[in-house]
């Protein structure tokens, strides 16, 4: 497929830094397009061939696949402290955590995910996103570099995010392209809360992003889904013929029907538990003014539940009632951390004080 050629070009220092290029084997590589845009039902898709089929000296797989709109964090990662929690729920925003490591990524329709399953001794990052990076540039002309954290670049603009998780069977390079993404939505949905967080999970680095299509315009989600599968087929395997390529490109319906056992991997991923549950524990903590007296409201949580809370009164604050009332919120430990608790628990301490506030008027009076 040729198009218009793309005006962006090869950064020199970048090129000459470049190292030494993985020869792949030449072995049977097979695509697999997923027809579903569940993020749940991809990533249960994904780990159900990184547990299933036998990747080996004979066997590569690329998996391409698109999502609707959804967060997708890190195994690592706290929820909390990379994206808008409460902005998601309220738009429909799906958020996921993986199996792989790494940081926190928006996904929608205008961003297409690729997954290269290999064995393990054939794990090359580099050259799968270099093959990406010539495929690009061979088909639309548009030069993308690979920056020292071996992410997809263009004019030091971040396009594609890249993580993986290695076994001793087998191992899956998976990585983001933001084609047309909606940034707007991305900025938002990557806002991270309000709230002062301490913990040791795994922080996203940031970085500045951009569309694949505000550099070139001939570049779609679909026309690269063809694009990358032919080239992946072709890839060290010149001699290919149409036949062949169109014999390895399989279209698939996420579903237990085809892939027995896929269900438990679906409900695991979309799970409470696997989300939330497993971010490492943390503490939260947020400070409410009244009338220029400050409390502090400090919670600890552990496997997504609140584990302690502690209320931070001023010294000498002389209604002992309100104090009271606002320790009560130790009522709280064993509940679950989570949207709906951290807004009421936020009315109530509102309220509380605006109470307090009127009766130490009252005394005033």
């Amino acid at each position: 497929m040729m198009t218009s050629r793309c005006t962006v070009r090869a950064c020199a220092t970048c090129a000459a830094k470049e190292r030494k290029p993985f020869v792949l084997p030449k072995v049977k590589k097979t695509v697999c397009v997923s027809t579903s845009n569940d993020i749940f039902r991809n990533l249960a898709l994904e780990h159900w061939f990184y547990k299933n089929l036998k990747f080996d000296e004979h066997h590569h797989k690329l998996m391409l696949w698109v999502n609707g709109p959804c967060v997708v964090i890190g195994r690592h990662q706290n929820p909390w402290t990379e994206c808008n929690v409460p902005w998601l729920a309220a738009n429909k925003t799906h958020l996921a955590r993986r199996n792989s490591g790494g940081g926190t990524v928006y996904h929608d329709g205008g961003n297409l995910n690729l997954t290269f399953f290999t064995p393990n001794e054939h794990y090359h990052r580099r050259s799968n996103l270099q093959f990406i990076s010539d495929t690009i540039y061979q088909d639309f002309g548009l030069r993308m570099d690979i920056n020292k954290r071996e992410d997809l670049a263009v004019r030091g603009y971040k396009v594609s995010g890249t993580a993986a998780k290695l076994a001793r069977h087998c191992a899956y390079h998976h990585c983001t392209l933001l084609v047309a993404a909606d940034k707007q939505n991305l900025r938002s949905a990557l806002q991270p809360s309000d709230w002062n967080i301490t913990t040791n999970a795994t922080q996203s680095i940031k970085s500045n992003i951009r569309n694949l299509r505000d550099e070139c315009a001939d570049i779609t989600v679909d026309g690269l889904v063809h694009s990358l599968a032919r080239g992946y087929l072709n890839w060290n395997n010149t001699n290919a013929n149409s036949d062949q390529i169109t014999d390895s490109l399989q279209t698939v319906a996420p579903s237990e029907t085809h892939f027995p056992g896929l269900e438990t991997f679906y409900n695991e991923y979309k799970s409470w538990q696997w989300t939330f549950g497993k971010t490492p524990k943390f503490s939260a903590s947020k400070t409410f003014k009244h009338h220029e007296v400050s409390f502090e409201l400090a919670i600890q949580v552990e496997e997504g539940l609140i584990s302690d809370v502690d209320v931070k009164v001023p010294n000498g604050y002389p209604d002992y009632q309100i104090v009271r009332q606002l320790q009560d919120t130790q009522a709280i430990v064993g509940q679950k951390y989570d949207v709906e608790l951290i807004s009421r628990l936020g009315k109530v301490f509102q309220e509380t004080l605006q109470v307090s506030s009127q009766h130490l008027d009252s005394a005033v009076v």
